[in-house]
């Protein structure tokens, strides 16, 4: 009764019974075959073709045979084994937790390893073997259970190799009992025959293993005078082991292997510029490697002739051979790497010779890099598995967590390479995107896949075959987790693109329906702003790139916009800031009322009889020179047009002086001031910030008479702007200037005590921003700015008796001939403007003394402007 599970790795039974004929088959590679069972019952005829064997108890009164699809090793661990039948290794057999024995141990010409680190008493009924070799502890012993068979057994042994456990106590000649019965008779009731003397290599020094003459079931163990290295293990052709305790570096070639098992374990091996070790077939079937080999050149391992050979690590790494070397060759051979927690390196090549579906290569660690790999066949199991150099007529079995290619060509080399997919994840995310040339691959499971996409030259990583046959995909699906975007600095400009994945050009139609990229991301380039996914139309599957219309500013990249439109709004900001502080003085005059200014006026000229209308120097300073001082502060969102919301904060301060007044003819009178200033600001636009610095000179004339007033005031400005964004920062410059007209009446109520005054004023602002290269390299270029302000107002003034003037204020402000016009590498960009909004507030008016006079209010806007502004000032008279 045939049992075939193909796959029966970490199956667990709790209780199987087998009977007849049955056949036990393990996966076709021999790899990973764990076979679990609580207990287990033969008393038929059982074929077991795993790897591993776990039984807790097994009963066994027929015959098992144990083997392997591919002629590795067994394993079994096992508490204990009962029902005196046979057991028959057609390879080699690891034992591991066995105390009990009630079965005849067959193991033939293979070899038995019970080094575990104990010294182990194993009950046994017989043991027969055939040149076999043993691997044991110092200190195992086999203790048979049959007393009536005792005598007519003979323990034939090729060779003998024992742990490093005790070798440093080995210093003269010692008895080593392997076999004895467990009712002893007779001494020599068990013949050991030991074919030839059996030495081990330890710490540069040579043991000797022989029979005793006297005691046949005893070995005899003799420290061999003089100093010993690997080449002397190596030439030895009896030796199974060779220890090393410090970093070895070699006086002379390798060698050859000559023993039928032969280990290497300890610390490093420097072979120092000499030939490097060669396992030949003919000679040596398996040998094991637990340590590193390096060395300048010819530090390789060459396997030749069917050589198995076998790393391992105890608690670290290993690396195999140096950069520009060749590490392992391989003819018509097997190289099993197993190194499960640790990492294996081989910093050389792995070359195969002649045919390369016989040149083997199995590697399990948890991290396994790879230099250069040629004409072998692999299978790499573990964590992380990175391809540093280039593979080339190879077939490679990906059994991974990740694969990580390192640069395209490595696995595309010239499109003789096989893959075999068992991988969860494949990387190809390296900086590098293009076609990947392979001449077949196999899918096996669902993976994902990290690509590069690059924008300047359009291409994807993608697999490209001679022939559509040459994809298996096995209905398995390709998931893209992540795409790793090169050249983004790219100026794009079409309204989209597309970058084929799959298609019949490259063969690799089959991945049709079967690739998924579920991430739909935005993407930035210098002036657009993309979206990013894929698409597929029944023919070809492409990654997509599509952007929205060029007239809506969503579509672009806010630092193509915020550099020039941020900072010339800021501009534009600090131009009417400089007309309404260039207002100031004339406003804080017509605060007063009409007999108040009428005084000034006519001061030295009558008196009134009445001593109604009188002239104070203390209280109307304005009719003297002066000085005046004014700061500001503006925080505030701007909405723009078709622009979103730009966050400004605008400083500075102004100083001035003013005239006193001066008298025309026909009641008319006159007053002018020039000023200076510093303004600073700060707008932050998406993820863009700009900071200006800049100055302002200045020049106001006013006009009054009687309750009408009219004011005129030019500037001039000039800003250095830097803005920052992802791509880094650009400075630019600006200059603005301007001209402002403001007129008003005061309706005087309740004898002054109160005034309704409207107001209007009206301005024009040129701002220029030179053209400049922003960050990412886009050449921004624009048009100055024109706008025209319209701005009605009203104000109600209160004249207090302590001298306290406050006042309301309510403004309405339209900015017409205002939209932008910027350019990005002539790209146009939208056009925006500013919509209206409305300002109002209150301020307070205060004279002290007979010089001072000073000023402060609060000003708040909504609609296209919404925030705070803040001013204030004092002014003093000059001269007595």
């Amino acid at each position: 009764m045939p049992v075939d599970p193909k796959k029966m790795e970490e199956i667990l039974f709790t209780n199987l019974n087998f009977a007849g004929n049955t056949v036990v088959n393990g996966n076709t590679d021999g790899s990973n075959d764990t076979f679990n069972t609580l207990a287990m019952k033969n008393t038929g005829n059982l074929s077991f073709n795993g790897k591993e064997m776990s039984v807790f108890s097994l009963n066994n009164t027929g015959t098992i045979t144990f083997g392997n699809p591919e002629d590795l090793n067994m394993y079994v661990q096992c508490g204990q084994i009962t029902g005196n039948g046979l057991l028959l290794f057609n390879n080699g057999l690891t034992l591991s937790g066995v105390s009990y024995i009630e079965n005849t141990l067959d193991i033939g010409s293979n070899f038995l390893n019970i080094m575990d680190g104990n010294k182990d008493r194993i009950d046994i009924s017989k043991f027969n073997s055939n040149d076999a070799l043993l691997l044991l502890d110092y200190g195992d012993t086999f203790v048979l259970q049959n007393d009536s068979d005792a005598g007519n057994n003979t323990i034939t042994l090729k060779q003998i190799a024992i742990s490093d456990n005790d070798a440093t106590s080995l210093d003269s000649t010692e008895k080593i009992k392997l076999f004895e019965e467990k009712t002893p008779t007779t001494p020599t009731a068990i013949t050991l025959d030991v074919n030839s003397s059996v030495n081990l290599y330890y710490n540069k020094n040579k043991y000797a293993f022989s029979q005793d003459n006297t005691d046949k079931s005893y070995l005899l163990i003799t420290k061999t005078p003089g100093a010993f290295e690997l080449s002397d293990a190596i030439a030895d052709s009896s030796t199974a082991k060779y220890i090393v305790t410090d970093d070895d570096t070699v006086t002379k070639d390798l060698g050859t292997v000559q023993g039928a098992f032969f280990e290497i374990s300890g610390e490093d091996i420097n072979v120092n510029g000499h030939s490097g070790l060669v396992v030949d077939g003919t000679i040596n079937a398996k040998t094991t490697l637990k340590t590193n080999i390096y060395g300048a050149s010819d530090s390789n391992i060459t396997l030749i002739n069917n050589a198995n050979r076998l790393i391992q690590s105890k608690d670290e790494d290993i690396t195999i051979g140096n950069k520009n070397e060749t590490a392992v060759t391989i003819d018509n051979s097997y190289l099993e790497a197993s190194l499960e927690n640790n990492a294996i390196n081989f910093g050389g090549k792995i070359t195969g010779l002649n045919d390369k579906t016989k040149n083997l290569v199995a590697l399990s660690a948890k991290q396994i890099d790879l230099n250069s790999v040629e004409n072998v066949t692999m299978l790499t199991t573990g964590e992380t598995v990175n391809l540093n150099n280039s593979m080339t007529d190879t077939i490679w079995q990906m059994k991974a967590d990740t694969v990580n290619i390192l640069n395209d060509a490595y696995l595309s080399s010239d499109g003789s390479n096989q893959i075999i997919v068992d991988a969860k994840m494949i990387n190809t995310a390296n900086n590098q995107a293009g076609n990947i040339y392979l001449s077949k691959m196999t899918v096996n499971n669902d993976f994902n896949m990290s690509i590069d996409v690059d924008l300047n030259t359009l291409e994807a990583d993608r697999f490209v075959f001679q022939n559509a046959n040459d994809l298996i995909t096995g209905g398995n699906d390709l998931n893209i987790v992540n795409v790793n975007l090169i050249n983004s600095g790219v100026p794009l400009e079409q309204v989209s693109y597309a970058i084929p994945f799959v298609s019949s050009e490259y063969n690799n139609q089959k991945f049709l329906n079967s690739v998924s990229y579920k991430q739909n991301k935005e993407i930035m380039t210098p002036i657009f702003k993309y979206n990013f996914g894929y698409a597929e139309d029944g023919t070809e599957g492409c990654f997509v790139l599509s952007r929205g219309s060029s007239s809506d500013y969503k579509s672009y990249n806010p630092s193509v916009l915020s550099s020039g439109y941020a900072a010339q709004t800021g501009g534009f900001f600090n131009q009417l800031t400089s007309y309404n502080l260039g207002f100031a003085n004339m406003d804080m005059n017509m605060l007063l009322t009409k007999e108040e200014r009428t005084a000034m006026k006519y001061r030295n000229k009558y008196a009134d009889a009445e001593g109604m209308l009188t002239y104070d120097p203390n209280q109307l300073i304005q009719e003297k020179k002066s000085l005046w001082f004014r700061p500001h502060a503006t925080f505030e969102k701007i909405n723009v047009s078709n622009g979103g919301t730009v966050e400004n904060t605008s400083y500075g301060s102004f100083v001035g002086g003013e005239s006193e007044i001066i008298e025309l003819r026909h009641g008319w009178n006159a007053q002018y001031s020039v000023f200076a200033g510093y303004n600073g600001s700060h707008q932050r636009f998406s993820d863009v910030s700009v900071y200006q610095n800049g100055g302002q000179l200045g020049i106001n004339g006013y006009l009054y008479k009687g309750n009408f007033f009219t004011g005129l005031t030019a500037s001039v400005g000039a800003s250095a702007a830097r803005a920052s964004s992802t791509y880094g920062s650009e400075d630019f410059t600006m200059l603005s200037t301007g001209v402002a007209s403001k007129t008003g009446y005061n309706w005087e109520l309740a004898k002054g005590k109160f005034i309704i005054q409207p107001n209007y004023l009206m301005s024009y602002s040129f701002v220029n921003t030179f053209d400049y290269t922003n960050a990412a390299g886009v050449r921004i270029t624009s048009d100055p700015l024109n706008a025209i302000q319209i701005a009605p107002g009203i104000k109600f003034i209160g004249n207090l008796k302590n001298g306290w003037q406050p006042y309301l204020a309510v403004t309405m402000v339209w900015n017409i001939m205002d939209k932008t016009n910027f350019r990005a590498n002539n790209v146009s960009l939208p056009q925006m403007s500013i919509d209206p909004y409305i300002q109002y507030g209150v301020g307070l008016k205060k004279k002290w003394k007979d010089r001072f006079t000073g000023f402060a209010q609060a000003m708040i806007t909504n609609g296209g402007r919404n925030g705070v502004s803040l001013t204030a000032g004092f002014s003093w008279s000059l001269g007595k």
